[in-house]
């Protein structure tokens, strides 16, 4: 259920927003989450509600069930202008990442423990049959599923070689 707002709430949310041009982004000058999304308190609620989906439902209406609220144009997670924000599925916002650019994967991702080219000498491994799938988790600090997803193209699928079929271990 969506939150209803006094015009109170109203004003003195887009007080909180710099307007510029329909263009441009209108950036949320308060509180923000560690992931740059505007935060908008609501004393009424007792909540946050991050703005740029305060901004849509303010302009647009309702969020149907199940959807999001993406920056569309821009990818500035504080922008509030309704002009660059549409509503979509997570896998349409999914996709919009991956289009641009945005994704974390590989090396990109700071939580990978392994680089291109461990990846590399890991299906090297496999392929000549010098160990199996658990000795090469062990000489990698991996764990034995991420080696055989490695091997199968389920993670690092975006460096171009040929994946095998799972193995036992």
């Amino acid at each position: 259920m969506e939150p209803q707002f006094t015009p109170g709430d109203i004003e003195r949310f887009w007080s909180r927003v710099a307007k510029g041009e329909s263009s441009e982004c209108w950036p949320w000058t308060r509180a923000k989450n560690d992931y740059g999304y505007g935060l908008f308190w609501s004393p009424r609620h007792k909540r946050f509600y991050r703005a740029h989906r305060v901004a849509w439902l303010l302009t647009h209406g309702p969020i149907p069930e199940e959807m999001v609220v993406r920056h569309k144009t821009c990818d500035n997670p504080p922008c509030c202008n309704p002009h660059h924000l549409a509503v979509g599925t997570h896998a349409d916002n999914v996709a919009d990442k991956i289009e641009k650019g945005r994704q974390l994967y590989g090396e990109r991702d700071p939580k990978s423990k392994l680089l291109e080219s461990e990846v590399q000498d890991i299906r090297n491994l496999y392929a000549s049959g010098a160990l199996y799938q658990y000795q090469i988790a062990r000489v990698y600090g991996v764990s034995k599923g991420c080696v055989r997803d490695i091997i199968a193209g389920v993670n690092w699928s975006h460096l171009k070689e040929n994946h095998h079929d799972y193995a036992t271990f």
